[in-house]
């Protein structure tokens, strides 16, 4: 069965100004969480004791239950069946689940009835959620001292209590009758109740039903007194999800640019580290020290020192001298400010606070070149070796060994299948991520190594298609477009990408039948007339690519598109005038479309106009370096200036970018390049 994200847009009520500061408070309230504030104060649980006299008495304390945590949620449950309820307490903070056992009950004593409801009328719900239940007892004299308890669907923050109803009776020995107020119908009322067992009461039966005959829940629980780790300066990482790394550039100290290859069968310490900061020099001698343990493990070390980056005022000279003295026995050079932004990001991506990383920081790569371990502060060589397995085994196995806490991990096919779904979520986003800093090759393996885990995710598989035609691979992208068509038929954007891809491909037969599908489903689609109109145009239709361009421009009057695409027709025709009209149309509605300069300069050089050719040629070259079109329009402007050293120029700057340029290798010949 396939699945997508966010696959539909939640429908606001609020105007669009509202809606963009509705999202802007969101994010600033994400990004204080994630700096490690929190919107509410550590709240540490509170506990009253009811007095029975109308008071409280606050036993926080006494009891137990007020731990340094920062408390959300609390869940209520007779869990091990003994009559009493136990409670679930959940954190912001580590640990995030504890659960707490009620050991106070005396059952020679003291007695308990725990009742589950089924509702079987047409108005009322299944689970009975909104009934109100009444338990009177013998010794219950008046109406105010009846029991009285209603079944809620939810308690609290993101919490859920037990739907049986439990009700302490004390010293109480008899049940004279229980209540049912059943929601959406005539109230019922229950006799024959058992004390100290689990009874349900299903509706029109007027009988009560000892749930023994239901499957019991085995509980084994193991009492454990959690401690707190101890403070230090330094954290350990150990990653449940092991993310393929992305390739890491560094600099020689000899200015030399170079790049970490993982994955060639050694695991990869990744340091950086500072020539001012005394932990680094110990860790570095350490790793001297240690050389041959680290080798004789397959363990490789890169130590980047970050001197000189950003606000830091050190000299990287004296990061060298360090390596120089200390005959440094590994891989040595200097971090560039991308790949600590690099960095960075990926701890923010892989863990829930995103604070600045500390020097020394550490990353280990297992061997396969997958992000296993990321140390903040001194990390000693023996932990390294021994975190070498840490990225064997299951997702489970990792988790486990990541907890900070000793206990034993839910095991059920939909707490799997959670943790698989977040996993694909934080993995489409560093892929999106590296796609927008321009990290292209290492975003499609991203994208590569998400689908080989989840095929049936059809957001990745779209994400990919756009990127492989990004790339300027249309066929790859038809294929994958295609495969996530198969999953979800009804994606019309991926439809009409699909068009796309086909059509710079040159499949223009099966992209027009691929816009014609979009059109008939969606006849008010963005960008179908304009599509429909290119293929028109590349036939020489001219005559019915202006009808469908027009229409466009009907439709949508500032269409950057349809005004571009006019023009185009206008060059075609010879009337310059009429072209040169529609592109300064189309930026007004868009200021930074590469092409409409692109092709505005070219309107201009034809008209001679050629200080207006030069603004907007230069204007297309400063958004967009590689439009090869824009830099020969722009070698035939210096050429009509008369530089023809400057055009030659421009010339080797094209064939840099595309070797079998072959106007360009012309005209560079012609001007005696």
């Amino acid at each position: 069965m396939s699945r997508s994200l966010d696959s539909q847009e939640e429908k606001s009520a609020l105007e669009p100004g509202q809606a963009r500061q509705a999202v802007e408070a969101r994010l600033a309230l994400s990004q204080m969480m994630r700096t490690g504030r929190s919107w509410s104060g550590r709240e540490r649980n509170c506990a009253f004791l009811n007095t029975g006299n109308g008071r409280f008495a606050n036993i926080s304390a006494l009891s137990g239950l007020d731990p340094p945590d920062d408390g959300r949620a609390i869940g209520v449950v007779d869990w091990d069946g003994d009559g009493d309820e136990d409670l679930w307490l959940s954190n912001r903070n580590g640990p995030r689940l504890r659960f707490m056992r009620n050991n106070a009950r005396d059952s020679a004593q003291t007695h308990f009835l725990s009742l589950g409801l089924r509702g079987t009328a047409a108005t009322t719900p299944r689970d009975a959620i909104g009934a109100r239940v009444e338990v009177l007892t013998p010794n219950s004299i008046s109406p105010r001292a009846r029991r009285t308890k209603t079944l809620h669907a939810g308690e609290g923050f993101l919490s859920q209590s037990s739907k049986w109803l439990h009700f302490g009776l004390g010293p109480e020995t008899e049940v004279e009758s229980v209540r049912v107020h059943w929601p959406g119908s005539e109230p019922e009322r229950f006799t024959d109740i058992r004390l100290d067992h689990r009874q349900i009461l299903e509706q029109g039966t007027g009988q009560s039903r000892d749930s023994r005959s239901e499957p019991e829940r085995q509980v084994d629980l193991i009492p454990s007194q959690p401690q707190p780790p101890a403070l230090s300066e330094a954290a350990r990482i150990p990653l449940v999800m092991l993310l393929e790394m992305p390739s890491v550039g560094w600099t020689s100290f000899d200015d030399e640019a170079r790049a970490i290859d993982f994955g060639k069968g050694k695991a990869i310490w990744l340091n950086l580290w500072a020539s001012w900061c005394a932990p680094c020099l110990a860790e570095l001698g350490e790793i001297t020290r240690r050389e041959a343990d680290l080798r004789a493990a397959g363990v490789e070390v890169v130590a980047l020192a970050v001197d000189g980056l950003g606000d830091d005022r050190s000299s990287p000279a004296r990061a060298e001298e360090i390596i120089d003295d200390r005959d440094f026995p590994f891989t040595a050079g200097r971090a560039t400010a991308s790949t600590v932004r690099l960095l960075q990001n990926l701890h923010g991506w892989l863990t829930p606070l995103h604070l600045p990383l500390p020097v020394p920081t550490s990353f280990l790569i297992d061997a396969n070149g997958r992000l296993a371990v990321i140390y903040k502060g001194r990390v000693e060589v023996d932990q390294v070796l021994a975190d070498l397995h840490h990225a064997r085994g299951t997702r489970r196995e990792r988790f486990e060994r990541s907890a900070p806490f000793p206990g034993i991990a839910l095991a059920s096919p939909r707490v799997e299948s959670v943790h698989a779904r977040e996993e694909s979520k934080v993995r489409l986003q560093i892929a999106g991520v590296l796609s927008q800093v321009g990290r292209l090759a290492d975003a499609e393996r991203q994208y590569q190594d998400l689908l080989q885990r989840d095929p049936d995710f059809i957001e990745a598989r779209v994400r990919l298609a756009a990127l492989q035609l990004t790339l300027g691979n249309p066929e790859q992208a038809a294929a994958t477009y295609e495969l996530a068509l198969a999953l979800d038929p009804d994606r019309t954007q991926a439809r009409f990408d699909l068009g796309r891809a086909l059509e710079l491909a040159g499949q223009l037969e099966r992209a027009e039948q691929t816009y014609l599908s979009v059109e008939d489903s969606a006849p008010s689609h963005t960008g179908i007339s304009i599509a429909l109109g290119r293929l028109h145009f590349a036939r020489g239709d001219t005559l019915r690519a202006r009808e469908l361009f027009e229409r466009e421009l009907a439709r949508n009057p500032g269409s950057p598109e349809a005004h571009h695409n006019l023009a185009r027709l206008a060059m075609d025709r010879g009337h310059h005038d009429q072209a040169r009209d529609h592109l300064l149309a189309a930026l007004r509605s868009d200021s930074n479309d590469a092409e409409a300069h692109n092709t505005l300069g070219a309107v201009y050089l034809h008209l001679d106009q050629l200080p207006e050719a030069a603004t907007h040629l230069e204007r297309a070259i400063e958004l967009r370096g590689d439009l090869i079109e824009a830099r020969f329009n722009r070698v035939l402007l210096l050429e009509r200036q008369g530089r023809p050293a400057l055009a030659a120029e421009e010339c080797e700057r094209i064939l840099a970018l595309r070797p079998d340029h072959e106007r360009a290798r012309q005209e560079l010949k012609e001007l005696g390049g």
